[in-house]
Parts: structure tokens; sequence; C-alpha cells
């Protein structure tokens, strides 16, 4: 299913069974490339003293989720609501990457916190409810 059938203001992003390419599909829903911006500086540093790894590098899943937070903001002063955005297949996180669950979650709280998106976890196992109830984040979430 593609956000483009699902409707305005909804994206759809499939988990899928290897994390990693939880970027690569996040990246397709919102229609997000991943390419890297570096300043000619920059370049030129890596050039003459080889590849710094000084920063910590962001995740690609990470960068497409502040590239679609920054359009839903533009999104929602477009059209006065905010954008849906559904997790299929959650599930596929809580048991190697409980972490990453966690960090959507808490995401998902803040923002609806402030009405800037709203998120939809969608699981097949129990074990993705118990462990998003047993977390302060479960404070916004509506009952199933």
């Amino acid at each position: 299913i593609a956000s483009s059938e699902v409707g305005h203001g909804v994206i759809y992003v499939d988990v899928p069974a290897n994390f990693n390419e939880l970027g690569e599909a996040f990246g397709k829903a919102i229609n997000f490339a991943f390419e890297e911006r570096i300043s000619f500086t920059k370049q030129l540093i890596r050039k003459i003293l080889g590849e710094t790894n000084d920063t910590p590098k962001i995740s690609e899943w990470e960068r497409a989720l502040k590239a679609f937070k920054r359009a839903s903001a533009v999104y929602k002063a477009k059209n006065g609501k905010p954008p849906v955005i559904v997790y299929d297949n959650i599930s596929r996180l809580v048991h190697k990457n409980p972490e990453i669950l966690d960090i959507l979650q808490d995401d998902a709280k803040d923002n609806a916190d402030d009405r800037k998106y709203i998120a939809v976890f969608v699981s097949s196992q129990g074990s993705v409810p118990r462990r998003m109830e047993s977390r302060s984040a479960w404070s916004r979430a509506d009952k199933p």
C-alpha cells in the first residue's frame, strides 16, 4: 500500500524485517532522497586528511524522520491539521531493536503533545502494546 493510495496527509511506513532497510523504507514512504550534503571545505579536509569520524553519523531512518517532521510543519500550516504517519509491522523492532521503538514512541508522544503529527503503530504481537504501555510515553495513546 502506498501513501498515495492512503490519502493526503497520511504516510505509510512498512517496517521491514531487516532493520538495516528501515531507513530506505522510511525514505521511500516520504519520497526522501539520501544525498549527502557536504560543504566544499569539509570535502577538501576529507581529501587531505582522509575520512574523519569526529561527528557521529546520523542513520538514514533518523534523517528521514527529521525530514518528515519538517514537512509536517509545512503540511499543518497549509491544511490546518497535522499529518498522520502509520508504522506498520512495528513488532519487527520489539525484539532486536526495542530502543528504536522507544525513540519512535517518544517522538510520537512529543509531537502529539504539540499537535505536529499523529503516529499510528500497527502490530500483530501483544509484546508491542505491553512494552509501549510500560513506558511514560503511553500517556497520550488512545486505549485499544
